[in-house]
């Protein structure tokens, strides 16, 4: 379930559930500050640039890397994203994922690299597997392996070659 001491010691500190709760806030907040910023610093980005990519004003990314800030919205997370071109990622999970994510937490996970940044890499990857096909016998995956539904018009509109299902 942990993978270190300190991963344990941490789960013994959450137990009582208000800290627990204090933590997770704390640990939201902190986080996502330092990798708003650590993304930024990695493009080379000002405030100022971010904002217009973001169409926010530059004090509006300042208050964002502030940890002490609280008011972040999933609406504004979501123009971030864009900006970055990142995927945003929120979901529920268990504790002790919690725990283990925030504790490992590094530099290269902290900046993801954008879409035609991971695309490069990733056409590299798939150009030597397909290399490698004929002597490990490697099954490349499709583009029906990634499917999910597409939700509005214009998810719709963009679904790669009509593979993305329409059922919501």
């Amino acid at each position: 379930m942990y993978e270190s001491a300190e991963e344990k010691e941490l789960s013994d500190y959450l137990s009582n559930p208000e800290v627990r709760h204090l933590y997770i806030d704390s640990s939201i907040r902190h986080l996502l500050a330092m990798q708003l910023r650590s993304m930024r610093e990695t493009k080379e980005w000002s405030q100022i640039e971010v904002g217009n990519k973001a169409g926010m004003k530059q004090s509006a990314i300042a208050r964002l890397e502030d940890p002490r800030y609280s008011s972040m919205t999933l609406s504004t997370l979501k123009r971030l994203a864009k900006a970055f071109d990142v995927a945003l990622i929120v979901r529920f999970a268990p504790f002790s994922e919690f725990i283990s994510w925030t504790t490992q937490i590094a530099e290269p996970r902290l900046s993801p690299p954008s879409f035609s940044e991971e695309r490069n890499y990733a056409l590299a990857l798939v150009s030597a597997a397909v290399d490698a096909n004929s002597i490990f016998n490697f099954s490349m995956p499709t583009a029906s392996t990634y499917a999910c539904p597409a939700r509005t018009e214009k998810e719709k509109e963009f679904a790669y070659a009509g593979r993305i299902s329409s059922t919501s």
